[in-house]
């Protein structure tokens, strides 16, 4: 298969191919980098055409759904750059995103990256800049908080390192990145590139809008970093996670929900201002359009001439139609990878189908 890439990008995917074709664009578009592109699909139920014919792609299956964190991990195991990145299949990469975060990474002698992101809606309007990524050594930051901008996108870091680490733990789904950054931070520090390049979109159907079971994982994060948090003298911010979730819930329509969780958040924000947003919250749902504007308002004119460099690309790419490809009936097809992932054998005791794409 010839000398491996220097960067596998993995993108998990799960019945949303409306969504890839943009996102697969700006992978596949990365400047001065060497990479793969390893698709995961999750157990999608609908079937199409093609993925596009390029050879730095490969198409990984599994039979059935076992979640974003196992797709991510079948990936991991496929990769055969020096370094990985993991994006969603609705994110979108400036052009220059790996290059720039591998220089970084090697020139802090750090074992993986970040970047600086900002929120889109579904047409891509920038909605608000994400807070500046930290640097350095970020693990007590890390055990309180999750400051790492982009979700699970925003990441660069050594295959060798995640796989020493562990991988993703399927057993968390809206908390696995900030487990894994946490494992990460303990065993190196972290390089960063405080410029917009991830564009980390919110939607509807997003992730991030999944809140069911969201206390439970809070609860299950603690316990398994218990023994770090005491020994640091650290505990999870919950107000701060509380707030958090109930800015998501409000953007998916709820009244009830982000009222109780603005009020919640209350030691993080104030009394007066909890109960203002409660009622905001519940009297006036769709009061997050308008602080969108406001916070879209304060980016900072430097990102925004940046953005406006490569955005608008992602954006026309918007107008690709694609669907999942169809393993053609008497062609073998030759996997390269299979057979070993993290710790062992493919979450879920087996091992993903690979389809390579037809040369």
């Amino acid at each position: 298969m010839g000398a491996p890439p220097l960067v596998s990008v993995v993108i998990p995917t799960h019945d949303r191919w409306e969504l890839l074709p943009s996102t697969l664009a700006t992978v596949l578009g990365q400047r001065d980098v060497d990479l793969e592109v390893l698709v995961v699909d999750d157990g999608s139920a609908t079937s199409g055409s093609r993925l596009p014919n390029d050879p730095r792609l490969r198409l990984l299956r599994h039979g059935s759904a076992r979640g974003v964190a196992a797709a991510r991990n079948s990936g991991l195991a496929s990769a055969r750059g020096r370094y990985v990145a993991f994006v969603d299949d609705d994110d979108l990469f400036a052009p220059d995103k790996l290059a720039l975060q591998v220089a970084a990474l090697r020139s802090e002698g750090a074992g993986w990256a970040c970047c600086g992101a900002v929120l889109v809606d579904h047409d891509l309007r920038v909605i608000s800049p994400q807070p500046e990524p930290p640097a350095g050594e970020v693990a007590d930051q890390l055990l309180v908080i999750n400051p790492i901008p982009g979700g699970g996108s925003g990441v660069l870091a050594e295959t060798s390192l995640v796989r020493r680490v562990g991988g993703y733990d399927p057993s968390f789904s809206m908390f696995a990145d900030w487990d894994l950054w946490v494992r990460l931070a303990l065993q190196s520090p972290l390089a960063a590139v405080a410029r917009p390049l991830l564009a980390y979109r919110l939607h509807a159907g997003a992730m991030s809008w999944r809140h069911a079971g969201t206390r439970e994982e809070i609860v299950s994060f603690e316990r398994k970093h218990a023994h770090v948090l005491s020994d640091r003298g650290l505990a999870v911010d919950r107000a701060q996670l509380e707030l958090w979730m109930a800015g998501r819930r409000q953007r998916s329509g709820e009244r009830v929900g982000p009222a109780m969780g603005f009020l919640r958040s209350a030691p993080l924000i104030g009394r007066q201002r909890s109960v203002s947003r409660a009622l905001e919250a519940f009297l006036w749902p769709g009061a997050y359009r308008y602080r969108d504007r406001r916070w879209g308002r304060r980016l900072r004119e430097d990102w925004r001439v940046e953005l406006d460099d490569w955005l608008p690309q992602a954006a026309r790419a918007e107008r690709l139609r694609l669907r999942p490809p169809q393993q053609e009936r008497g062609r073998k097809t030759s996997p390269e990878l299979v057979g070993s992932d993290v710790g062992g054998d493919t979450p879920g005791g087996s091992v993903p189908e690979v389809i390579t794409r037809s040369r």
